[in-house]
């Protein structure tokens, strides 16, 4: 008795990226002998069906090959829409315009978001960072380093980055370095708290040179320069804030 062993790729519905295999065998009946002999040829596969060793390949032959992996999308509809409802101040479009990126409250890290930002330095398409955020899960902790965004629009589009949940998202540099650092960039910030900011220098929130950006339904508060803008300072390019709190903040 004969049998033909294929390998299939299942595709992964869940979120995570790990391929399924399964292995399924068919009996070689006569009617699929023939349609095997039919499809590619009876001498080319008589080594195959015969179970006969064939000493040298000819004709057409079979072959399976991986599925690409697929992943869900995580940000829904319904979810852009909620996002289109809160921050009506970004203007966003259709959902289909932007790469959508979603960092999960369970995923809250420095290390994501630095990760997101560098991803959309890469898309030509304008990009949005959804950041998830609970009552328990709502703050990235910088450890000394501040975010730099430097992302030619012209070439690589816009960054949105947007906190979807229960929580405004909190970006604390734990008074060790500037949060934001824009250059050349098109950035719109919106549900963020920027805190602990401090640098020698001006702008501890958030520093921009030659970039166009948005702040919207955020608090920007606790940072400090010692030159100029504890909070905001700009060199040249565009500031727009709405619907948000700057206090606290200190100019030495």
């Amino acid at each position: 008795m004969y049998y033909i062993t294929l390998s299939l790729h299942i595709v992964n519905l869940s979120l995570k990226r790990t391929p399924i295999y399964r292995l399924i065998r068919w009996k070689v009946t006569p009617t699929m002998k023939t349609l095997i002999a039919q499809v590619f040829g009876k001498r080319d596969n008589a080594a195959l069906v015969s179970g006969k060793p064939r000493t040298q390949p000819r004709g057409r032959h079979l072959l399976f090959e991986p599925l690409e992996e697929r992943q869900m999308l995580a940000i829904t509809p319904a979810d852009f829409d909620a996002i289109k409802a809160a921050y009506p101040d970004l203007n966003l479009t259709a959902m289909s315009d932007y790469n959508v990126m979603e960092i999960t409250a369970n995923e809250l890290s420095e290390v994501n978001l630095r990760n997101a930002i560098t991803e959309a330095g890469t898309t030509t398409q304008d990009d949005l960072i959804v950041v998830r955020t609970t009552q328990a899960q709502n703050t990235i902790m910088l450890s000394g380093s501040e975010l730099s965004i430097n992302i030619n629009a012209a070439n690589y589009g816009s960054i949105t980055i947007v906190s979807l949940g229960e929580e405004m998202l909190t970006i604390d540099a734990n008074q060790k370095s500037r949060v934001f650092n824009i250059t050349n960039s098109t950035v719109a910030l919106a549900g963020l708290t920027t805190t602990n900011g401090q640098v020698i220098g001006n702008g501890g929130g958030i520093y921009n040179t030659s970039g166009r950006v948005t702040v919207t339904n955020s608090t920007i508060s606790g940072n400090t320069g010692t030159s100029g803008g504890g909070g905001i300072y700009y060199t040249s390019g565009r500031v727009t804030v709405a619907n948000s709190t700057i206090a606290g903040n200190t100019a030495i």
